[in-house]
């Protein structure tokens, strides 16, 4: 790609309903002798958008697919007719090449509550070619007495699926769709998730600057890094005719996750690679934000007449994408950002398993401050010595050199792999983790070294190490982002807020954003507050140690489990269970302003939760995205784990029983799920079909599709949930 013009970005140009600019006609005239002659789709081949509708205004969007790195005009018309025999806007706008010719118009002095039609135009060889004729809906009038109703959606890999379940979002008839992350993904062919031997796949055109990581049969996959990627994606994604009827039929209002950039991603910094080397790229990140802004239609900035300028001083690290809308007397809709200014997970991904995070003057201090004995349960934690002491120098020569051939089997450079090896060979240390080094050596060498017996064992001071933490290997997400053994993280999280970072560590709204975020609750007058976040508050707990209440057959299924993962797990701590204290914290402040309900997606399945007295989070699954049940399967087979078609069968048994607050689970459909507020109360519809219908396409056949959907049906009403 060429050098980007720092001194100009996409900008939204303003424009006020009831004004011509084409031609020589005079305000408020109507002319119909330049009727287009043809739709033209093959040069608007992602169709139209709109979005983030108020009560006067809402974002036009198109993009004209033209070869030539030239800039184009087009001539963009709104109307109250379908025939636009009543238009009230007729202008010329320009599709620029270093814009991807895409086109956002942001149209002002609009009716509240009133469906417009709009379309776009372009003169090619004296022939008007235009789009189709899309339709869009202003929000009502803020003290309108008026039920709104709107789709919430998440998560549509393109890679060898469909989005069927849009089209029961298009039966419903919605007001507006929330998009609450994951638009795309920025992999294509990453087969630990997508469906590699599907009819629908993306070749990155600029092949030279994109990301190539390896599955673990050693085939190649790739990820977006440059602009020009992450626009393939967008072109691409956008291409899918039923994507684009709901696009053509309701205004959207989206917000980001983390595909949008890099999977589990925390500011600029990607994780692919599990700290094997460093991922942190601010320009990677602002190119993602660019593509982002470009194809989305969007609405940042409160300017009501010019344009929207949007350029480099506005994205990473000065973006803002959280905002809120109102829609009538009932509804105050606040819609946040998790990915940008939130710190990274708290256990870094090369976290090494032997270092000792909590010593035992430290634990001590954590237990008994809660009223606990640590006495009590000191023998649960593990043993550790300090490798420093004088009488481990030969030792810990020889763990250095191990844990650097350690380092070089996973792939990392001898000097490198040497420097992380005296970087984490220092200090207090897990002395089972020692031991297991010490094996590895002995097998290398005559002179084997005595590995520390139980006796030496039980006079050791006992502390809290990454490895009781649930973190098993040099690099690896388990045990870091996944899979962490809840007991043990709590701790830890609480020494991290407590006595270490505080609640920067936690926050990840980051300060900002929390205090927006607090002043628009605590400030809202309207009926209900629906706050969307694209992760969801609702915990994750897998208790894979305690068989107390389980039906028979599972039983044995978790008595057959290795004894380092019987333990009561957090599934994921890239969510919000990562932030344990400042989860606790927020979910009270959401707790303390009635009628207030959260949103949410990521997850890949539809959980109804209670949080609180009198908060209900309605979190909604996958388009069209691997479900959560399959992700627990792969997470199943990486570790060893036999029979995991029984355990992925279980999950919902598992989650229901560690976690009495979801009300509902369903971790193996996709879906959209559909919210309408009202004067009465909240009302939430679930369309749910069972994972194996993304695999077909129904676009042509949407009887039938109809037919296997599952509608679920809840309720909140006077702080209390019906089903």
């Amino acid at each position: 790609m060429g050098a980007y013009n720092r001194r100009q970005f996409l900008r939204t140009l303003v424009v006020s309903a009831g004004v011509w600019t084409v031609g020589s006609q005079l305000v408020g005239c109507n002319d119909d002798s330049e009727t287009p002659s043809r739709i033209a789709s093959d040069y608007f081949p992602q169709s139209l958008a709109s979005g983030d509708p108020k009560t006067n205004s809402v974002v036009l969007w198109t993009r004209l697919a033209e070869s030539a790195n030239s800039d184009f005009t087009l001539r963009l018309q709104v109307a109250t007719a379908i025939d636009f025999s009543k238009k009230l806007v007729d202008t010329t706008v320009n599709a620029q090449a270093n814009h991807d010719h895409c086109v956002k118009i942001k149209v002002i002095h609009l009716n509240p509550a009133t469906t417009y039609y709009y379309r776009f135009l372009y003169l090619k060889n004296g022939e008007y070619l235009t789009t189709k004729t899309a339709k869009t809906k202003t929000a009502p009038a803020i003290t309108t007495d008026v039920a709104v109703k709107f789709g919430f959606v998440s998560c549509q890999d393109y890679i060898g699926r469909y989005y069927n379940p849009y089209i029961k979002l298009l039966d419903e008839q919605a007001d507006f769709f929330i998009h609450l992350g994951d638009y795309v993904y920025e992999s294509t062919g990453d087969p630990s998730f997508q469906n590699v031997s599907g009819t629908r796949v993306i070749q990155f055109d600029d092949q030279a600057n994109v990301i190539t990581a390896y599955a673990s049969n050693g085939s190649p996959y790739y990820l977006a890094a440059s602009l020009d990627n992450y626009r393939q994606l967008y072109r691409t994604y956008r291409s899918d005719s039923l994507l684009q009827e709901i696009h053509e039929s309701i205004p959207m209002i989206p917000i980001w996750d983390d595909h949008e950039f890099a999977d589990d991603c925390w500011g600029a910094t990607a994780t692919t690679f599990d700290e094997r080397k460093s991922e942190l790229s601010v320009s990677r990140r602002q190119n993602a934000e660019r593509a982002w802004l470009e194809y989305m239609p969007v609405d940042l900035d409160e300017v009501i007449e010019g344009a929207i300028g949007v350029n480099d001083a506005t994205l990473y690290p000065n973006n803002r994408i959280y905002r809120d809308f109102y829609f009538g007397k009932h509804l105050h809709l606040i819609m946040t950002d998790y990915r940008s200014y939130r710190p990274d997970h708290l256990i870094r991904e090369d976290a090494f398993p032997a270092t000792v995070v909590l010593d035992e003057a430290t634990l001590s201090q954590l237990i008994n401050g809660q009223g606990l004995d640590f006495q009590a349960v000191r023998a649960s934690f593990l043993p550790y010595i300090n490798i420093d002491n004088a009488e481990f120098a030969s030792l810990k020569m020889v763990l250095i050199a191990v844990v650097t051939q350690a380092y070089i089997a996973e792939g990392i450079l001898t000097t490198d792999a040497q420097q992380r090896a005296v970087n984490v060979i220092r200090g207090n240390l897990d002395a089972t983790v020692v031991n297991s080094f010490i094996q590895a050596y002995n097998q290398t060498t005559s002179s084997p070294l005595a590995v520390f017996e139980t006796a030496q064992l039980a006079s050791m001071n006992r502390g809290l190490s990454y490895l009781a933490l649930g973190k098993q290997s040099l690099f690896s997400s388990l045990g870091s982002r996944y899979l962490v053994v809840k007991q043990s993280y709590d701790l830890y999280a609480n020494y991290q807020y407590l006595m270490g970072s505080g609640d920067s560590g936690q926050n990840g709204f980051g300060q900002t954003q929390e205090t927006w975020l607090t002043n628009a609750l605590l400030n809202s007058t309207q009926t209900w507050r629906v706050v969307g976040s694209s992760v969801s508050f609702t915990s994750l707990l897998l208790d894979l140690a305690n068989t107390a209440g389980l039906p028979t057959e599972f039983v044995a299924l978790l008595d057959s489990l290795p004894t380092a993962f019987r333990h009561l797990f957090y599934f994921n701590v890239d969510q919000w269970d990562g932030f344990v204290n400042k989860k606790a914290a927020l979910l009270q402040l959401l707790d303390s302003v009635p009628n207030t309900v959260s949103i949410a997606g990521d997850i890949h399945a539809s959980y109804v939760s209670q949080h609180g007295e009198r908060t209900f989070e309605f979190t909604g699954t996958s388009v069209s995205s691997g479900t959560f049940s399959s992700l627990a399967a792969n997470q199943a087979t990486e570790i060893g784990l036999t029979n995991v078609t029984a355990i992925t069968a279980a999950i919902d048994l598992l989650l229901q029983r560690a976690n009495p607050m979801i009300r509902y689970a369903n971790s193996d459909a996709n879906g959209v799920a559909v919210m309408e507020v009202s004067s009465e109360g909240v009302a939430v519809r679930y369309h749910l079909l069972t994972a194996d219908n993304a695999f077909t396409n129904y676009y042509a056949d949407r009887e039938t599709l109809r037919n296997k959907v599952q509608t679920l049906h809840f309720q909140v009403k006077a702080g209390e949930l019906f089903t």
